[in-house]
């Protein structure tokens, strides 16, 4: 090849990747009915596990009257095909009963006391033992609480569930008010290719590569899958949350969402009130209540 052809394919080579980049660096998601509402949102926990029974009827009704922007639930298939919602993968840890959600019927599901074992870490008192707490199927939230935005965690990977839901998030309208998200990526990914219309959170590797650009000064180079970054505060032992990393997300027209279950102390409102500071859009709390009134909404 003459070395005039040859800087002009390297020219081309150079004008193409320009054209990519660029591309690349102004793309931003469209804004979905999810996020319609001020920032930031108060995402209840399994409903406010830490006020009611995780994921039950009782929860989200609590929920909604404290005033939550966003009820979270756990999403499993029952032996017969229907939805419900329960954060293990069997009965054992939150009800009189015992055995895995998927070799169960959703009589046999529906016959348990949801409220026999909470609160789990105290062992005298257990208020709503007896008192009617049954696990929810996904419909009925949907058909009680019809205006409320929802953030459904698909715990079950085996029986795929992925197919239905998108069903039930269709036949309800409620697939722009709607956030799935799932620690499994295989799972994920396939909701993404089965209701392309629905909305996700980030799996873990897409948020450590927004991370790794990130922390390069590459962020205009991030091309998001997703509308989510659902981060924790600490990775490893390190602290990832700051102001700079909302600002890198915003750029890019996502959203950081933190999940605080788990890592509350009671009565203890400082880690809320630093998130807040840092300008996330939500923060996911078994406690509602005390964010709430840190924001001055109760």
């Amino acid at each position: 090849m003459k070395l005039k052809s040859r800087n002009w394919l390297l020219m081309a080579v150079v004008i193409l990747f320009i054209i990519g980049i660029k591309s690349i660096s102004t793309y931003k998601l469209k804004p979905v009915e999810y996020f319609s509402g001020s920032l930031p949102y108060v995402v209840a926990y399994q409903g406010g596990e830490g006020l009611r029974p995780g994921n039950s009827m009782l929860a989200f009704q609590n929920a909604r009257a404290l005033g939550v922007d966003v009820l979270e639930m756990d999403l499993h298939g029952s032996r017969d095909g229907e939805l419900v919602l329960i954060h293990d993968d069997s009965v054992d840890r939150t009800t009189n009963g015992s055995g895995k959600i998927k070799n169960m019927s959703l009589v046999e599901l529906k016959a348990l006391d949801a409220g026999y074992h909470w609160p789990f870490a105290r062992s005298e008192d257990r208020p709503y033992r007896d008192a009617g707490v049954k696990i929810p199927r996904l419909s009925e939230v949907f058909e009680a609480f019809p205006d409320s935005r929802y953030l459904i965690e698909i715990k079950q990977q085996e029986p795929s569930i992925v197919t239905q839901l998108c069903a039930m998030l269709t036949r309800y309208d409620v697939l722009g008010s709607t956030m799935i998200a799932s620690a499994d990526e295989q799972t994920l990914s396939d909701f993404r290719t089965t209701c392309p219309t629905g909305i996700t959170s980030s799996y873990s590797s897409e948020l450590y590569w927004f991370l790794a650009y990130h922390y390069l000064g590459l962020v205009r180079l991030y091309q998001p899958a997703s509308y989510v970054l659902q981060v924790p505060t600490h990775i490893a032992g390190y602290s990832v949350m700051n102001k700079k990393l909302v600002s890198s997300a915003a750029r890019r027209g996502m959203h950081i969402d933190v999940f605080l279950a788990g890592n509350e102390m009671p009565g203890d409102g400082s880690a809320m009130q630093v998130l807040l500071d840092q300008g996330v859009s939500g923060i996911v709390s078994a406690y509602p209540d005390r964010l709430l009134k840190l924001m001055g909404r109760l």
